[in-house]
């Protein structure tokens, strides 16, 4: 077995120490094209035009630097990461009907939007479009309208930033390069809890 190496482009942005994975093989030209990124990144915080989201679109770190950090997740994320919190308060009927209405009806619907495009009228849209009663419509929306008015009042920009802050604690520790390596060298990882 061997291992593939990986380009990484190390840049310091508002304060904090950034690492991100560039998608080519090292060769020399693709070396001197990733310095040639770099310095376009430098440039551009220098400038104070950098966007991360824009740069590296599907990074953990971009929600961190996001000004709108609804942008940078998915209806899709947003309702999973919810309702494994939520589902430990309900009760297992309550839990089974809402659970098949988020995975089963709102996700398949709305989850590759990012969160800020979700729009009431898009939704209402859908929910009248469904051929449902007027009690019915209420009863699965309101799964939504909790999800919703918890990320609101846990101000979800909070939410997002600490998540992602958690996200890059875990990603860049010992024990996650560990678990790389050892999956390389087909061998047990020898965790340390660092």
């Amino acid at each position: 077995c061997f291992q593939i190496p990986v380009l990484y482009s190390y840049f310091t942005y508002q304060g904090k120490r950034c690492r991100e994975k560039i998608k080519l093989k090292p060769t020399p030209a693709n070396l001197k094209r990733a310095e040639r990124h770099r310095a376009a990144i430098l440039d551009a915080i220098e400038k104070g035009t950098f966007d991360y989201a824009t740069t590296f679109p599907k990074s953990k770190n971009a929600p961190l630097f996001s000004d709108q950090p609804g942008a940078t997740i998915t209806v899709e994320r947003f309702l999973s990461d919810w309702w494994r919190g939520e589902e430990k308060d309900l009760k297992a009927s309550t839990r089974t009907v809402d659970k098949r209405i988020v995975f089963n009806q709102i996700i398949p619907e709305f989850g590759q939007l990012a969160l800020t495009d979700l729009k009431w009228h898009m939704i209402r849209d859908w929910a009248k479009s469904q051929g449902w009663s007027r009690k019915t419509q209420n009863n699965k929306l309101s799964v939504l309208r909790r999800a919703l008015n918890e990320a609101v009042e846990n101000n979800l920009g909070d939410t997002i930033s600490g998540e992602a802050r958690l996200q890059h604690l875990c990603i860049t520790s010992d024990d996650a390069q560990e678990g790389v390596q050892a999956f390389m060298e087909k061998r047990a990882p020898n965790w340390r809890g660092r």
